[in-house]
């Protein structure tokens, strides 16, 4: 990998444990990659934050040679590439990078689908490769998840499934950046026509009617992080099959979502029955129609979280080809699920 001069980090603040942590440790000293120690791609690691970061900071300048201003511009203006984990911060940004210079937003492109769309033309006129995702968008698949092989050349996916865990909203926005690389592999992330909210009962009520009760259950069969039972004893139980999936579920949720073309996603928040990412798609199209596969978005543990490796040698690749890794589109689809989950 080719050596860059400087990238600038733009975050509200440094604390031990955030994603601004991660990405930052990974920039100054190096990353894993398929078995492989790579070091920093950057000659310069910038960083302003917002926030007074105080010992954390100020150790990786000691140690590690980071380099702090005291400004957006300061550190935009002199970058070549640029990563801002600050939704206020992103748009001094944009405003005092250089033209050409590719940029990453950790999160979301903007809090509409409107200003996504305004902020894309923006970058589009000065030339400024961008693109907007998560640590959740470049999720190890266990197993892969490659239904053109298994299937057949050409197959796409007809509905799909996601479990996840924690709050709204945040766990729902988690949710579509893991699944969404899955659905643009096959040809199912397009516009968004609705999504319907469901809470309680009502998620139970609606199984097979709004959603896939066989989804779930080969979504969970891949999981590792059982809870219940299993988590007390190390037994193995069919949570769907014995109906144990409705008793474990703390205030469950469901965000059902119609796409342009007839896709349905269903992001199921299941607090209690599992602790990892859990994906199901059912196939069409071709030999097998209405297949379905399974697979884990795998995340290590803490306080490594060696997932974030994923992620920064996914911004490296991209800020040394100039090329985004995923199309912008996508950036604007996960503000438009944003905007509608605060509806």
């Amino acid at each position: 990998m080719s050596v860059k001069k400087n990238i600038a980090i733009i975050t509200d603040e440094v604390t031990l444990g955030s994603p601004a942590q991660q990405i930052l440790d990974r920039f100054l000293i190096g990353f894993a990659r398929d078995g492989v120690f790579e070091k920093r791609p950057f000659e310069t690691v910038t960083v302003y934050a917002q926030a007074e970061s105080g010992a954390v900071l100020e150790q990786r300048k000691r140690e590690l040679g980071c380099n702090i201003v005291n400004s957006v511009k300061e550190a935009a203006a002199g970058a070549d590439a640029v990563v801002s984990i600050s939704r206020e911060g992103f748009s001094d940004a944009l405003e005092n990078v250089r033209n050409g210079t590719p940029v990453f937003v950790f999160g979301l492109l903007a809090a509409t689908k409107q200003e996504a769309e305004s902020v894309a033309r923006k970058a589009v006129s000065r030339n400024i490769p961008i693109c907007a995702g998560t640590v959740k968008s470049t999720l190890q698949e266990l197993p892969p998840l490659d239904i053109s092989t298994m299937v057949a050349v050409g197959a796409q996916i007809r509905e799909a499934l996601i479990v996840i865990e924690g709050q709204a909203p945040e766990a729902e926005l988690a949710a579509f950046h893991a699944i969404a690389p899955i659905l643009e592999r096959y040809g199912g992330l397009r516009g968004i026509q609705n999504v319907r909210t469901l809470e309680g009962q009502a998620v139970w009520e609606a199984g097979d009617r709004e959603w896939s009760w066989r989804l779930l259950a080969s979504a969970l069969s891949r999981t590792d992080k059982a809870q219940g039972n299993t988590l007390l004893d190390g037994r193995t139980e069919d949570i769907v099959g014995l109906g144990l999936t409705q008793k474990m579920a703390k205030n469950p949720r469901a965000r059902i979502i119609e796409h342009s073309h007839g896709l349905r996603t269903t992001i199921l928040a299941l607090d209690g029955v599992v602790g990892d990412i859990l994906v199901a798609v059912k196939a069409g199209r071709r030999l097998m129609p209405g297949s379905v596969y399974s697979t884990q978005l795998f995340q290590s543990p803490s306080p490594q979280q060696e997932h974030f490796s994923r992620l920064v040698g996914t911004m490296a690749d991209y800020f040394t080809s100039g090329n985004p890794p995923w199309d912008l589109r996508r950036s604007i689809i996960a503000s438009d699920f944003a905007e509608r989950l605060g509806k």
